[in-house]
């Protein structure tokens, strides 16, 4: 859908990084983020509300399991790319406190900066 929503803020470059659990079907969304004009950190529908709603609450930062023993808690999916399709930047490695190894850490405050 590359002509309303997102696609118009896309195709004037209104948009560095998305955070989202869904990316749908837009060339220009692909096309960015392929050439590494655009950082996507793909989420979990469940942690993304959570996120949300934390974040609105006033809680800095929450632990799921979502994507425990995974390649997402190995080091996750490339979040930008370079032009020539090479990996630029990868999420920073999450660390977990004793009593909740194998989980991952989300901050609803930055999603792109505030892991624990």
């Amino acid at each position: 859908m590359d002509d309303f929503g997102l696609g118009i803020l896309l195709r004037n470059k209104q948009i560095k990084k998305m955070v989202s659990s869904y990316v749908g079907e837009n060339k220009e969304f692909e096309r960015q983020y392929l050439s590494g004009e655009l950082e996507v950190e793909l989420t979990p529908q469940g942690t993304l509300a959570e996120r949300l709603r934390a974040g609105g609450a006033g809680i800095p930062a929450f632990y799921t399991p979502t994507g425990a023993h995974t390649a997402i808690s190995d080091g996750g999916l490339p979040l930008l790319y370079n032009a020539d399709g090479s990996v630029k930047r990868l999420p920073r490695r999450r660390r977990s406190a004793p009593s909740t190894a194998g989980t991952t850490s989300s901050s609803p405050r930055s999603p792109a900066t505030s892991r624990s």
